[in-house]
């Protein structure tokens, strides 16, 4: 029996709300995808035939609407995690707001545009090899940003007065600060945590950090932080 008009139009309404939602998953699972064979994670939980629920697999977080809000690949084995490289299509999952990749074996450049995000709150990727190249601004509302043991190009532009967490220890991040880094240390900021630990800013016989900020500025304190051994106890 054909549908009547009231039916049909109760039918069509269902696929138009129905459809974006269907949509934007689809869109999620297919940049998991990518991202699972880029960077070869044989979890056994990614397996989209037995279990297609993307929201459950291991390192997996989603919100209500199950689109995907963290992805922290790291933990007892993560060089086993992961090992390759980061698919191009990454950034489209827009409302993801962690990502932590710590340890794992990657190569290439990390996506600028996780720094772009209104979303991003937190960047973990220490000891992977990723090349990280920072955009002329960070927009993205990070409070946590580690970056230690990876190729970086320029300072990062953050906002500072935000970031609670910041570890570029191991870094080739050098001289000179940038001023924007500088005023914030000279205003009073500072951080919950931060490493400086081997990287190449040294304090020379002023007792100046880069000639340019004392070492009794710097961010960091004995209680919570690590610190090169040529820092001074006050620093």
């Amino acid at each position: 029996m054909p549908l009547r008009r009231p039916e049909r139009l109760e039918l069509v309404w269902l696929c138009l709300v129905l459809l974006p939602a269907t949509v934007t998953l689809a869109s999620d699972l297919s940049v998991l995808l990518d991202l699972k064979r880029t960077a070869d994670i044989r979890l056994s939980s990614w397996n989209e035939t037995e279990n297609p629920n993307f929201c459950t697999w291991e390192g997996v977080y989603c919100n209500l609407e199950s689109r995907v809000t963290a992805l922290q690949l790291y933990g007892g084995s993560p060089r086993e995690i992961l090992y390759g490289s980061l698919p191009p299509t990454l950034p489209q999952l827009p409302e993801l707001q962690y990502f932590q990749v710590k340890g794992a074996k990657l190569v290439g450049t990390f996506p600028q545009e996780f720094f772009l995000s209104p979303k991003m709150e937190k960047i973990d990727l220490s000891e992977t090899g990723l090349y990280v190249n920072f955009p002329p601004q960070i927009i993205a509302p990070l409070y946590d940003l580690k970056i230690s043991d990876v190729v970086i190009s320029g300072w990062p532009a953050a906002n500072w007065t935000q970031l609670e967490w910041f570890d570029m220890s191991s870094t080739n991040l050098s001289c000179p600060l940038p001023q924007s880094f500088i005023n914030f240390l000279r205003s009073g900021g500072s951080f919950q945590y931060c490493n400086w630990f081997n990287i190449p800013i040294e304090i020379d016989s002023n007792n100046m950090v880069c000639g340019q900020i004392p070492a009794s500025e710097l961010p960091c304190n004995l209680l919570s932080s690590e610190r090169p051994p040529y820092f001074p106890a006050n620093a």
